[in-house]
């Protein structure tokens, strides 16, 4: 555990990672082509799966770096299907399917790939981008929920619920699931979906799909109301609901999320089955991280993985273990994806995941594997290893990766840490009309002080807190001096309308 000297060092070298001018930090990812920030190293584009931790960045970023960050997002709805643009592998996507990454081509162009079809020309194969559509609208929706601003709230309101509209034009009418195809997810190719007697896959019902869409939904109910559009908020809203009730149907035993449910009924990734045998990491961190399990699945969603060794040997957590045996064919034979378990999407430790995985760390206030996890990538960084993963379920950080860049090559995934681990104290959950702010401070910390204000709409919030003992409830709360009332014991509201321009909001718990 940080002591509070070592804690708030901490605290302040993420800050000064994400903010600061230096060629290590993050402004050092900005592209001129695109105008936003890049994957970085030798890949020239924006990837999605990978940018989805920078949605822990939006509450602090500002000017220049908000400017990049906000493009970066913006891209992927640019590019949005639309029914008859085609991208380079000639796919038209859907109306409101967003890409699975946007490059800078050859030529010059900004072009859109609407699969996950690199390395296999077989993009005729696979699905659309289903859960990084939910996870763009993830991303943009809680960037006009910290800006609440109208001009583009205006513009981008009608993509979203496009996006959304699609999405939902996956669910099963008899399950409520979400169904997506071969390639549809995150993990790209290592998700096959239902595999048929003749070879041929079709979808089947992945929990990180369902997860987002609850989260999707959650942020456009606020999103609506901001919006003024109330009819439609409550349409989400029983949505939702609906999509959080057929959740159930993916949870094991009550202890964690399996990878999915084919089309045949066949559970994929659970522990000690005959087939299928394997627990599946980004669902269940992202389910906590984005605040759609409850606090008793949550918990024992850590106590599994705290009970896997081999799933996080190090404190970083590889994203399957011990490896699938349900990839698409010719997935694991790809050279660039490694010779097997322990290597991509079969077992790295993605630094993206460990962005969200951190945000569930700290909601749940499992300090000690937060920080162990935060020093382990400060540590990377200062090492000069900033890639987007670490091969051997986390273990292989040096030569021998099986896809291997420059020296010191910088990559967008593990900035979304440090910005994790300043999100993740607060965290931050902004609405139509209020900010919640839910300390979460390790308990050696006697008072800290975020080391930037975090933006809501045209004001600023300054916080700090203080503990009078050992506890953690919220006691009192001021704002510029005066006292603050709208608390509870763990959780303060701090209305809009009522807010200063520039908020000094000191938390004092006992």
């Amino acid at each position: 555990m940080l002591t509070e000297s070592e804690f708030t060092a901490a605290c302040e070298q993420c800050w000064q990672l994400l903010s600061g001018p230096g060629p290590r930090c993050l402004h050092a990812l900005a592209d001129q082509k695109l105008q936003s920030f890049c994957q970085g190293g030798k890949w020239s584009g924006i990837w999605n799966q990978n940018y989805m931790g920078m949605f822990a960045a939006a509450p602090f970023l500002d000017g220049e770096l908000l400017r990049l960050h906000e493009n970066a997002c913006d891209w992927f709805f640019r590019l949005q299907g639309d029914g008859r643009r085609a991208d380079r592998a000639g796919m038209i996507a859907p109306p409101g399917a967003l890409p699975e990454h946007v490059r800078c081509e050859e030529d010059g162009s900004i072009q859109p790939h609407y699969k996950n079809d690199e390395h296999s020309g077989q993009a005729g194969r696979y699905d659309f981008w289903l859960e990084g559509t939910l996870g763009g609208v993830i991303m943009k929706s809680d960037l006009l929920l910290v800006s609440r601003d109208r001009g583009d709230l205006a513009s981008s309101l009608p993509k979203l619920e496009l996006a959304l509209e699609w999405a939902a034009s996956r669910q099963s009418p008899e399950n409520g699931l979400l169904a997506a195809g071969p390639a549809g997810t995150f993990i790209e190719r290592a998700y096959s979906g239902t595999a048929a007697a003749d070879g041929t896959f079709s979808a089947g019902y992945p929990s990180g799909v369902q997860i987002y869409y609850c989260r999707a939904l959650q942020n456009m109910i606020e999103l609506e109301r901001l919006a003024g559009n109330d009819a439609r908020a409550e349409t989400y809203s029983r949505q939702r609901q609906r999509a959080l009730d057929s959740l159930a149907l993916l949870v094991e035993d009550g202890r964690y999320f399996i990878n999915y449910l084919d089309g045949h009924g066949s559970r994929h990734g659970v522990l000690g089955a005959r087939k299928h045998n394997y627990f599946e990491s980004n669902p269940n961190h992202d389910a906590i991280a984005f605040a759609v399990a409850g606090h008793d699945l949550a918990e024992n969603i850590l106590a599994t993985i705290a009970g896997i060794p081999g799933l996080r040997p190090t404190p970083l957590l590889a994203c399957v273990y011990p490896q699938r045996d349900d990839t698409l064919p010719g997935y694991q034979s790809d050279p660039a994806y490694g010779p097997g378990g322990g290597y991509h999407w079969n077992g790295s430790a993605w630094f993206s995941s460990q962005a969200r995985l951190l945000l569930a760390y700290l909601r749940q206030e499992h300090h000690a594997e937060a920080a162990a996890l935060l020093q382990r990538m400060l540590a990377l960084h200062a090492s000069g290893l900033l890639r987007d993963v670490c091969s051997d379920y986390g273990r292989l950080d040096g030569p021998g990766d099986c896809n291997p860049d420059a020296a010191n090559a910088l990559y967008i995934d593990g900035f979304a840490v440090f910005a994790a681990a300043l999100r993740g104290l607060f965290e931050f959950e902004y609405r139509a009309e209020a900010l919640l702010l839910r300390p979460h401070l390790p308990p050696g910390v006697q008072s800290f002080r975020l080391p930037t204000y975090a933006r809501f709409g045209s004001k600023k919030i300054y916080l700090s807190c203080r503990r009078d003992t050992h506890g953690s409830n919220i006691c009192s709360v001021q704002i510029n001096g005066q006292a603050y009332t709208d608390f509870q014991d763990r959780e303060v509201t701090l209305e809009y309308a009522v807010l200063p321009q520039v908020a000094e909001v000191h938390l004092v718990m006992s």
